[in-house]
């Protein structure tokens, strides 16, 4: 074995804070609901590929049962974690699974009437988090000691389908589960990254309790059912406009059959058990045909890039797509809309706090108006892993593993929340996507900035 192999380490970190700090969930308004239950606790899982002689040459990937994050806080975590390993901001890869039963970590989901003009994060909750966050991390470093071998593979076609596109047509998606196999030089199995892609909002709106649904689900069975295996983590791929297929187990109990909100509760947490079950199983009749090859080789880079607060495509331009005057009315009428979610996200907080929407990192440019966030294109040996901010959709994925010459990819959105987190609306029409979203262009920006960063790469 090469002396210059890569090492790699584990570390899970319970990251659930404590429910007498008054925790309310993200991902819906709950009004006067806080926590009263730990479901299922919330971790950080950190795999670190450490180079045995340079730290600043190591790679590692967190990812956190949460519903988003913060750039700036993202930020401060990674640095903290640089501080202590030496890895480099840029090589320090966060992801949030946007399980919409965690802790409001993005700042924009309050729970009381009087906050909905004043909204943020709870920070001695987000304090909390961090600091586990950035244990995970340093944990993950110092416990590379092993070399490592990693190797790419996919299950078989999922049937039936375990997602599904949120808006008409409903297409179904029956891709194989993406993995990354973590192996000692024996040959023996030390860990399992997971990649795919639908939204985890299995649990309704009604829960204010603490659940990582089935992304926490899917690293539970694997570490339950498969004997000596060291860490499992999920990493949510481009899910803005895919959701999970079924498995709503609550609305069957509670609607349908007419059982109290703790019964169809009772039943919701098993359906979503099940689901985790399903992917555990997928990937275990897979994974033992995966080879693995020593980690030599680690390229790539972070790139910053600057959506803009207001960006749309002509109206002009789109007219023509939309044939009837009812349709023109209706374009118009959401153009209005998404004005109007603008300014109260971005200008009207902005005149009631005295400052821009935390979580939107703004950037002043002359009198434009920008986020400041990241993306990141990492190779691994032949394996390609891309790293977004906010929910990206579908497409704009498959397109980019259409570009990989090895057919080995991962994508993971969500390595911070970007404002990119309300795709309620998202028909195609002259080439322009409407969404809620501060930037209508983002996702063309995004994709074509992946596409140049993965050229560059592959010229070396």
């Amino acid at each position: 074995m090469s002396k210059e192999s890569y090492h790699a380490g584990f570390s899970t970190v319970d990251i659930t804070p404590p429910l007498d700090l008054d925790v309310r969930l993200g991902g819906y308004l709950r009004i006067h609901k806080v926590a009263t239950k730990v479901l299922y606790p919330l971790f950080a899982r950190s795999v670190c590929f450490r180079h045995p002689r340079m730290p600043e040459k190591s790679l590692l990937f967190m990812a956190c049962d949460l519903v988003g994050f913060q750039y700036r806080l993202g930020k401060l975590v990674r640095k903290l974690i640089s501080r202590g390993t030496g890895i480099p901001v840029s090589r320090i890869v966060l992801h949030f699974t946007h399980s919409h039963s965690t802790p409001d970590t993005i700042g924009i989901f309050p729970n009381r009437i009087s906050n909905l003009l004043t909204f943020d994060v709870q920070y001695p909750v987000i304090t909390h988090v961090m600091q586990k966050m950035i244990q995970s991390g340093v944990e993950a470093f110092e416990n590379a000691t092993v070399e490592a071998c990693i190797g790419y593979g996919t299950t078989t076609k999922v049937e039936p389908n375990l997602a599904i596109m949120r808006r008409p047509p409903y297409t179904k998606i029956h891709d194989p589960i993406r993995f990354v196999k973590i192996a000692d030089p024996a040959g023996k199995l030390r860990g399992l990254i997971v990649n795919y892609q639908a939204h985890p909002t299995q649990l309704p709106q009604s829960n204010a309790n603490i659940h990582p649904e089935y992304p926490g689900m899917i690293c539970r069975g694997l570490l339950e059912q498969m004997d000596g295996l060291e860490f499992a983590c999920y990493f949510n791929g481009a899910a803005g406009d895919v959701t999970i297929h079924g498995y709503k187990g609550y609305a069957v109990k509670r609607k349908w059959e007419g059982l109290s909100h703790e019964k169809a509760m009772e039943h919701a947490i098993q359906v979503i058990e099940d689901l985790g079950d399903v992917f555990v199983q997928y990937v275990m009749d897979s994974v033992d045909g995966v080879p693995t090859t020593p980690l030599a080789s680690i390229s790539g880079c972070r790139r910053f890039i600057f959506p803009r607060v207001g960006r749309i495509k002509s109206i002009w331009n789109r007219l023509p797509f939309y044939k009837t005057l009812n349709q023109k009315m209706k374009l118009l009428l959401g153009e209005l809309k998404n004005a109007l979610r603008i300014s109260m996200f971005h200008d009207l907080y902005r005149f009631v706090n005295g400052r821009p929407l935390p979580m939107l990192n703004i950037v002043k440019n002359g009198r434009r108006t920008y986020h400041q966030t990241e993306i990141f294109v990492y190779r691994l040996n032949d394996i390609y892993w891309f790293s977004s901010p906010g929910e990206p959709f579908y497409k704009y994925q498959e397109a980019l593993f259409r570009k990989v010459p090895s057919g080995k990819s991962i994508f993971s959105q969500m390595n911070e929340t970007c404002g990119y987190i309300y795709p309620w609306s998202f028909y195609v029409k002259g080439g322009y996507e409407t969404f809620f979203s501060f930037d209508a262009l983002f996702g063309k920006y995004m994709h074509d900035q992946f596409a140049n960063t993965l050229t560059r790469i592959q010229r070396g």
